[in-house]
């Protein structure tokens, strides 16, 4: 009985699926912060939790939504590049509904991280598998991500974003060489969130 007892108080979130929380933002001009939304929008509070599937290297979305009486459910999707392993230059990346588990995870979904700086957390590139930056528009159709193969304007996008929740996810600086994890530092209310 010992064992078994010990084997269900594992967190399943962090044992089986390797999902660690990162909640995704980018910043205006202005250095006000936004954070993506399931429809292609975004807002300034974090409403939909985005979380880095370790495993298989995907960045997942769980988005709140109403049901029939009065009761609110979680959908799942998966940030999702729609020029990953084409000779297309660029087009708009959408959170798009996909499954839980995966075996055989498509090149479309596979997301990398990688710090700008020394610092684990902001400055963050996100790339998808062909290596190429995703972007926010931060002036026409503001908030709209993009990844492009090709460099972007800096004066209408961003490729810059900031993982504030991000506790247990990996970088690596391809300029200075170092691969560094954030060691789990919730608060309590943190710890109540996840």
């Amino acid at each position: 009985m010992g064992p078994e007892v010990t084997q269900q108080r594992q967190t399943p979130s962090k044992v089986n699926t390797f999902w660690y929380e990162i909640g995704m933002r980018f910043y205006d001009k202005s250095d006000n912060n936004y954070y993506p939304m399931y429809s292609g929008s975004y807002n300034s509070n974090y409403l939909n939790r985005t979380y880095y599937d370790m495993k298989n290297s995907r960045i997942l979305m769980l988005s709140l939504y109403g049901r029939a009486f009065s009761s609110d459910g979680w959908f799942l999707s998966c940030l999702t590049s729609n020029i990953a392993g084409k000779t297309t230059d660029w087009d708009w990346v959408y959170f798009k509904q996909c499954d839980p588990f995966m075996d055989n995870v498509p090149n479309n979904l596979k997301w990398f991280l990688e710090s700008r700086v020394n610092d684990p957390v902001s400055a963050i590139y996100i790339k998808n598998s062909d290596k190429s930056n995703l972007y926010v528009t931060t002036y026409n159709h503001f908030g709209s991500l993009f990844d492009a193969k090709s460099s972007q304007s800096p004066s209408s996008t961003t490729m810059y974003f900031d993982l504030s929740k991000r506790y247990g996810v990996c970088t690596n600086s391809s300029f200075s060489g170092w691969y560094v994890c954030n060691d789990p530092k919730h608060t309590r209310y943190e710890d109540d969130e996840l």
